[in-house]
């Protein structure tokens, strides 16, 4: 995958097995975007909408709420920036893939991808000992699962590596 900034946009461009993960990857967060909050698992809402700091502000349980379906309404706000994404990544050119975005849209459409990072990692019990994995022996000690989840989340971090980089110019 490579990015590049031009004319105030900016392309991202996958090769085939990247643009599979990557749709794979829209797909799952565009579901997940889609779940109120009351419904998904404990450990999804809190990274998501965790209510710690509401608690540490001293807000109502009302306020909190609150709070956390504004956090909804803004994930949900991403989706049809999702879906053009996805769309986009099904057409190919000479076996490219092509994501063209404007800055303003690379950088939801980062923080769509870390969101689903931080679900990975939390559905599979993904913690700083994983994340900071140093050698391949490391990584075929955990359960297939995990391995696979892990996986995805380095591609997504290095996805929004080249997000970061290219809105940047570098």
């Amino acid at each position: 995958m490579i990015g590049e900034k031009q004319d105030g946009h900016l392309t991202l461009h996958f090769d085939r097995s990247e643009s599979v993960a990557m749709r794979h990857a829209l797909r799952q967060i565009i579901r997940n975007y889609r779940i109120k909050p009351e419904r998904m698992p404990a450990d999804v809402v809190q990274v998501w909408y965790s209510a710690q700091g509401c608690q540490t502000a001293g807000q109502s349980a009302e306020e909190t709420t609150d709070w956390i379906h504004n956090l909804h309404q803004i994930k949900k706000g991403r989706l049809r920036l999702l879906q053009r994404c996805l769309q986009q990544l099904l057409v190919s050119n000479e076996g490219m893939y092509q994501l063209k975005l404007a800055t303003d849209q690379a950088m939801e459409f980062m923080v769509a991808l870390n969101d689903h990072r931080l679900l990975l990692a939390a559905r599979h019990k993904l913690g700083e000992a994983e994340m900071n994995l140093s050698s391949m022996l490391t990584l075929n000690k955990l359960k297939t699962r995990q391995r696979s989840a892990l996986v995805s989340v380095f591609f997504l971090a290095w996805t929004i590596e080249e997000i970061l980089s290219g809105v940047q110019g570098n």
